[in-house]
């Protein structure tokens, strides 16, 4: 059996190299070895971003996985078709969920001329003298703060968690285009093409979630935007 302390990557990449062609996924955690419920769960993580793909193969109808060659139009147009569809369900269920998501927490001020600056004696200074003299300072710029509610923070995370592994898959496939066609294994109008379409699935998702639901748009865009830190899987180019 393979040592079970291995990395993530390492998993990552002794499931990519046994999974040339379909295989179970109880065959697939036999030939890397270690954990099986933590080679089983990075498996669905790979099939989720695309990285793998699922099939029933033989008489039995067996659920395999193979990877996907990235480089062929068909499977790629396949990845694309499988990850805009998971965001598709994602923002169903997301628009299941009734009720306040988010809370108004605050707003941040931005004056001319500034009253935060990088000296904090200084600026607790200006901010006191703000609060005296507002009338010194022109308002430049209000920033609603948004919190999600605390009684549904668990759930609320859950889904927007589950949707960006999805979006992040999309970013990946920007990147692997991108070094495709660096290395002369797409042509500059085909990786244009796939960037393009990939972009405007990630455009046309972030469009249909932000308008679900009008009054929760602004706290939506602020927690994706300041909230969420994007990650792109460790990736083969193939």
């Amino acid at each position: 059996m393979t040592d079970e302390r291995m990395t993530e990557a390492e998993l990552e990449d002794k499931i990519w190299a046994v999974t040339e062609g379909p295989i179970t996924k109880t065959n697939v955690w036999r030939a890397v070895g270690g954990d099986k419920q933590t080679c089983l769960k990075k498996i669905n993580e790979m099939v989720a971003t695309s990285q793998l793909k699922e099939e029933e193969t033989g008489k039995n109808r067996a659920v395999t996985v193979t990877r996907i060659n990235s480089q062929n139009k068909a499977e790629f147009e396949y990845m694309l078709n499988f990850q805009v569809n998971l965001l598709k369900k994602c923002r169903e269920e997301w628009s299941k969920l009734k009720g306040n998501k988010f809370d108004y927490y605050g707003e941040i001020i931005h004056t001319i001329p500034p009253i935060v600056v990088a000296d904090r004696k200084v600026s607790k200074k200006l901010i006191a003298d703000y609060k005296k003299n507002p009338k010194k300072y022109k308002i430049d710029e209000v920033i609603p703060i948004w919190k999600i509610r605390k009684s549904r923070k668990k759930t609320i995370n859950a889904h927007l968690d589950g949707m960006a592994m999805y979006h992040n898959a999309l970013l990946l496939f920007i990147s692997r285009v991108n070094l495709q066609r660096s290395l002369g294994l797409l042509t500059h109008s085909e990786a244009h093409r796939r960037t393009l379409k990939t972009q405007r699935a990630i455009d046309n998702h972030f469009k249909k979630l932000l308008n679900l639901n009008p009054k929760e748009t602004d706290a939506l865009r602020q927690y994706i935007w300041m909230g969420k830190v994007f990650r792109i899987e460790p990736f083969m180019i193939i």
